[in-house]
């Protein structure tokens, strides 16, 4: 996000956290309410937006308050029997037995790695962890997860109403967002928009089913827009295997992927991405950009991989519907650049290994 924008929400956040908190009343209350109104109104004089859409934005931190609040309730009844959420309909039961992390669907059972457990609600799959059989850290760290994915679109909804109504707005901008949160409110199927949630998924899974020295992470919607940024990788600050030189290479390196590699759509994306690196700021979160494509028939399997995943109707990962040359080829793609060869295949040599392990247990 903007940083003056970042700052900004980071002072409402205090706010809000008192507006979840508090137990006020009359004066008391009054006071709170005032100090709120006159905060947002202040906001709205100084960043040139509308009242409304600012107040807007102060709703949607007090909602990300509430679930955090939601959340240190629920890590708190973790060692609490009394306290366990009940099922929610539609949620699918995991039991933990014999190390395996087991779902029945359509009276079918489906064992899951730790990470596809992890990662089933970006699949669209809501689990239900048993309390009784499903390790406790692994029940925190989806507690967690589910809070982050949950504030991150809230995050991106704030976004889009600054960038909207802010006097920093162009009209390429708002058709751009306007184009972005459609196709996510519609669930529209694009072929280079599915290959990135599948690749996003696939390295997202291997974080908690391999050691990696660097962590993928979803762009927030500013991001994406106006720094041609699909996905961050951001590396890890501990030594294994060959060592990272992070003096050579930037912490925070931002990819703008697609899948159509023919040399006119790569000149103008690299063009895009040139112009987005010139405007990087010292304090900007991302440090570097680059330009990560497919080759045609690596893209046209992870659809057909996508196509099989649909069919099963199973909250496994999609990558499980990819070959071994297929996802070591999307792993090389997307680090090609950010390490060098020695330390990707150091890298690559552990994911055959933790992959190796959960075939085994399978």
């Amino acid at each position: 996000m903007h940083p003056k924008f970042e700052q900004r929400l980071e002072n409402l956040n205090e706010l809000a956290r008192e507006d979840v908190s508090t137990e006020q009343e009359g004066k008391g209350r009054e006071d709170l309410d005032t100090e709120i109104i006159g905060t947002v109104q202040g906001y709205a004089r100084r960043s040139g937006t509308a009242v409304r859409a600012e107040m807007e934005i102060y709703q949607m931190q007090f909602l990300k308050q509430e679930c955090m609040q939601k959340l240190y309730q629920e890590l708190e009844g973790i060692d609490k029997p009394e306290m366990a959420a009940e099922i929610e309909p539609g949620s699918l039961p995991v039991l933990f037995e014999g190390g395996r992390y087991l779902v029945a669907v359509n009276e079918l059972e489906c064992e899951l790695s730790e990470g596809e457990v992890l990662t089933a609600e970006k699949r669209g799959y809501r689990l239900y962890l048993d309390p009784q059989t499903v390790p406790r850290s692994v029940r925190k760290r989806h507690l967690v997860e589910n809070a982050k994915r949950e504030i991150r679109n809230h995050l991106d909804e704030q976004i889009y109403l600054d960038e909207l109504n802010s006097n920093r707005n162009r009209t390429y901008v708002t058709e751009a967002y306007n184009n972005l949160l459609g196709e996510r409110e519609d669930h529209i199927e694009r072929k280079g928009k599915i290959a990135e949630q599948v690749i996003a998924t696939f390295f997202e899974r291997l974080q908690y089913d391999t050691n990696l020295d660097f962590t993928l992470e979803p762009a927030d919607i500013y991001q994406d827009v106006l720094q041609k940024v699909d996905f961050i990788v951001r590396k890890r600050h501990h030594e294994r295997g060959v060592r990272i030189e992070e003096a050579d290479m930037p912490e925070t390196t931002g990819i703008q992927f697609t899948i159509n590699d023919t040399p006119e759509v790569l000149a103008k994306k690299q063009n895009q991405v040139d112009r987005a690196k010139a405007h990087l700021q010292y304090d900007d979160e991302i440090q570097d950009i680059l330009l990560v494509s497919l080759p045609s028939e690596v893209s046209f399997e992870v659809w057909e991989a996508y196509q099989e995943w649909k069919k099963a109707g199973l909250p496994v990962a999609v990558d499980r519907y990819l070959s071994e040359d297929i996802k070591e080829k999307l792993f090389r793609n997307i680090l090609q650049g950010i390490y060098s060869e020695e330390e990707i295949n150091a890298q690559w040599e552990l994911v055959n290994g933790a992959e190796s392990l959960n075939t085994q247990g399978a």
